[in-house]
């Protein structure tokens, strides 16, 4: 009883078989994956979906530990915090008590319109307003000085202030991260700009040879072209659309693995339209038979 009290959590897996089997923590999930008894299609939620139930392959924080990206569905390991592709953060909340739900905020009709606006600003304080307007409250004879009273009612509690320093530390360390990108992408594009300068003198001849005949005895540099992976996605386009032709599903995951696996290595500017539009319409089928096995039958 202990035990399976210790590893209680606020991430849950859908599960026909076991509808009621409580909730499991991130460290169970990630000893899940590696023995692989969750995949990409398996239906979970918690924190990071705000316990809305989602795909694996969605989910971050657990899509990483199968071996890809939440956010654009790129390669990634269990031991990378971040995706190499589109920079997304792999950090999910550690804290077995963090359940993840969105915060709780009145709606019209459950207490006068100056509280329901006053709770939609101070996201954390929505409960505390509520039960102050709920109670009676006796409150003492008004002061002779009417300055007091508005600046009883301009006061800040200490909880919002808290919150407040919480919300400014998180925003400060966004804004470390993005500027740590920033600073290695910037450092990349200018590495990749003056390459081909540096080869281009690198291979320049050192004798006082005519410009003439140095332009005619010279190797011409050949840099290589971005279309040369062109046939390889060719050929996988092919083969996907004769997979993505089958009504069978595994058929389906072949072609999009031939796919994912051409293009891995080609940036996404140089990636053709037809074959992204291809994986993207295979990932949706794939996602579709596998959400209509959960339906109930009609």
């Amino acid at each position: 009883m202990q035990a399976t009290q210790n590893e209680m959590g606020p991430w849950f897996i859908r599960d026909l078989a076991h509808p009621f089997r409580p909730g499991c923590s991130h460290g169970t999930l990630r000893r899940l994956a590696e023995r692989g008894k969750i995949s990409l299609e398996t239906i979970l939620r918690g924190p990071t979906t705000r316990q809305f139930w989602s795909f694996a392959r969605n989910v971050r924080g657990v899509a990483h530990l199968l071996g890809e990206c939440h956010n654009c569905h790129g390669p990634a390991s269990a031991d990378e915090y971040m995706c190499r592709s589109c920079g997304a953060v792999f950090e999910s909340p550690k804290d077995r008590q963090h359940f993840g739900a969105g915060p709780v905020r009145l709606i019209p009709g459950q207490a006068p319109p100056e509280v329901v606006a006053r709770s939609s600003i101070q996201l954390g304080e929505a409960d505390t307003e509520h039960d102050t307007w709920s109670r009676p409250v006796t409150r003492r004879a008004a002061p002779a000085s009417p300055e007091r009273p508005r600046a009883a009612e301009s006061s800040v509690s200490p909880s919002t202030v808290r919150s407040l320093k919480r919300r400014l530390a998180q925003s400060r360390r966004i804004v470390t991260l993005s500027i740590a990108v920033n600073i290695v992408l910037i450092g990349a594009i200018v590495v990749t700009s003056l390459s081909p300068n540096l080869s281009f003198r690198s291979g320049a001849p050192a004798s006082d040879t005519p410009a003439e005949n140095t332009a005619s005895n010279a190797a011409p540099v050949v840099t290589p072209s971005p279309q040369s992976t062109t046939p390889v996605i060719a050929t996988a386009m092919t083969e996907a659309q004769r997979l993505a032709a089958s009504d069978d599903v595994a058929d389906w995951r072949r072609a999009e693995s031939l796919l994912a696996e051409a293009l891995h290595d080609t940036p996404p500017s140089d990636r053709p339209a037809e074959a992204t539009a291809l994986l993207a319409e295979l990932r949706e089928r794939i996602d579709n038979r596998t959400l209509e096995q959960f339906l109930p039958p009609e």
